[in-house]
Order: C-alpha cells, then sequence, then structure tokens
C-alpha cells in the first residue's frame, strides 16, 4: 500500500484504504479451492488503521501476529532508524505483516511468530534492513466432522520479556509458559468470532471508508476552486504585466518573473484539472465498489445518489 509520509496531515490515507479493499476484493477473486491463501509484505499500515482493518476484515484474513509489543520499522535496535524518529516514537511501528486465510474444510493452528533475524549482520554494525524479518509457521490439518467452524486459531502466546521483539513465540497446546513469561495482549478480536460480529465489524470498517471517500472526494472540490482560482488572479496579473513597460535594466529579471508566473497557472490549471479529475473518477470507482459489496452482501441497500 502507498507509504504514510505525515501521520498529522496524511494526505494519502484515502488512497490507501481502496488499495486495500481493491487487495481484499483480489484475494477473495483468487481464492478458488485453495487451502490456504497467505498474505505477506510491508503493508505500510498499521494494527489500529482503517487501511489494515479493510483489508483484514474485508478479506477475512486473520492476522498470525496477536502480540501489540512487536514492531517491524523504526525499532530501537535497528540501525538504520534515525535518532530524530526514536525522539518521536521509541518503540517503532508494526506494518510488516502475514495474513493467513483457511479454507472451509482446513484446520489451521498458528505455531509461531517471531522476528528470526538478529539486531545485526554478524560481525557488520548494520542491521539486514530497516524492516524486521517476519517469520510465522503454521500447522495445515483437515477439519473434523465435530470440530467448530473456526479455520484459523491462535495457540497460547509466550513472550519473553527481555527482548519480546524477537522472541514472540505462540507455543503449541497445553505447553507451560516458561519461567519468567507472560501471555500477550492481543490487539485483534478472538480468533472466531461470532459470524453476526465479523458481519457487524465488515459493516462498520466499510462505511467508515465511504465516509472517508465521501470527505476526500469534497475536498477534491475545494482544491479545484482554490487552483482554478489562483490560475485565474495570476492570469490577471500576467496581462497587467504585459500592459506595462519594462524597467531600464531589468528585461532579463521580467522577463523569468513572466515565465514563472505562467509556469505556476500551467501546474494550477493542470492540478484542477486533469489531475483533479483522474483522483475524483479513482475515488469514486472505489467508494462504488464499496457499496456494490455491501449491497451484494445483503448489509446494506445501495446508494443510487
Amino acid at each position: 500500500l502507498h507509504a504514510e509520509y505525515d501521520m498529522n496531515n496524511d494526505d494519502y490515507k484515502t488512497h490507501r484504504v481502496i488499495q486495500a479493499f481493491d487487495t481484499a476484493q483480489f484475494i477473495e477473486a483468487t481464492r478458488w479451492d485453495s487451502d490456504v491463501q497467505i498474505l505477506a509484505g510491508d503493508l505500510n499500515t498499521k494494527p489500529k488503521d482503517i487501511s489494515y482493518k479493510v483489508l483484514l476484515h474485508t478479506s477475512e484474513m486473520t492476522d498470525t501476529c496477536n502480540s501489540d509489543s512487536v514492531t517491524t520499522n523504526e525499532c530501537k535496535h535497528n540501525s538504520y532508524t534515525p535518532k530524530k524518529v526514536l525522539g518521536k516514537n521509541l518503540n517503532g511501528f508494526r506494518i510488516d505483516h502475514i495474513f493467513v486465510r483457511s479454507a472451509d474444510s482446513i484446520k489451521t493452528e498458528i505455531l509461531e511468530y517471531k522476528l528470526p533475524l538478529p539486531h545485526r549482520v554478524p560481525g557488520q554494525k548494520y542491521s539486514y534492513s530497516d524492516h524486521e524479518a517476519v517469520q510465522v509457521r503454521l500447522l495445515l490439518r483437515p477439519k473434523g466432522d465435530d470440530e467448530d467452524s473456526c479455520s484459523v486459531r491462535h495457540v497460547s502466546a509466550a513472550i519473553d520479556g527481555s527482548d519480546s521483539m524477537h522472541d514472540v513465540q505462540l507455543t503449541p497446546p497445553n505447553t507451560p509458559i516458561p519461567n519468567g513469561k507472560s501471555h500477550s495482549n492481543g490487539h485483534v478480536e478472538e480468533d472466531c468470532a461470532a459470524a453476526t460480529d465479523k458481519t457487524s465489524i465488515k459493516v462498520a470498517v466499510i462505511q467508515e471508508s465511504i465516509d472517508l471517500c465521501e470527505g476526500h472526494l469534497n475536498q477534491l472540490k475545494t482544491d479545484r476552486a482554490v487552483y482554478f482560482t489562483i490560475s485565474f488572479i495570476l492570469l490577471t496579473a500576467l496581462i497587467l504585466m504585459a500592459e506595462f513597460p519594462v524597467p531600464h535594466g531589468y528585461k532579463t529579471l521580467y522577463l523569468l518573473l513572466k515565465l514563472l508566473v505562467f509556469g505556476v497557472i500551467l501546474f494550477c490549471v493542470f492540478m484542477g484539472s486533469l489531475w483533479n479529475l483522474m483522483e475524483r473518477n479513482g475515488t469514486l470507482s472505489g467508494k462504488t465498489s464499496m457499496e456494490m459489496k455491501l449491497a451484494g452482501s445483503k448489509l446494506l441497500p445501495l446508494k443510487t445518489d
């Protein structure tokens, strides 16, 4: 997904939400009769972000990490993390994920989740990457007739308090928790929430995404008016500049000024017309797809306005 460059003024939030929804639709469309689907990589979205929720709940996948203490980017132990960033957030973020979804006939247990690589390349002063590697171990088996409908389940999690980032392991059922370790607090809902709960969560997430798209469309209208207003003002100034004689000795500077004003006019016209139209059509397409998803699932009536 598109990177988040500024948390306080995120210009690409709507873009990431639409990308997350499209990715979830692709996962659903390519499911077929597969035993398991796995989505892994740098997704540029944190567990509390709306784009994370859209991707996870709309695709009906499960996050293999159920701990809030794990971070994979801008970590304090990583050599590539700037000190300025650490001053704002010492612990970093988790934006590298492994999601899994099993077929209805397959039972998947998440046996182990960890960050397998050491903080530094052996013998060197630098890390392997600015992102931490993520490793997960899964157990897939046919589901018995007498088992519940849950297809993916976390087993008991234990975290080593000395270095929780690199020792998050999910131990098999009935395995004693080692001394000095404590159960992790999951940030996600129960692995096997009721169908009604899943539906309500999906509705809330997609509705929030639709509202976000509507807000972005309104912002595009405002931006369009601003760009065209600036273009009109600068065009008027350029015409007035052509009516007045060039001051003696400032001919070159005067010419450069007019070229600069003309360039800004072209930029504003482009941003207010072609670019604004592409942004609007892309947002409308994503918003319509979300509304159709709700209507197709008989969750909400399709809006016609």
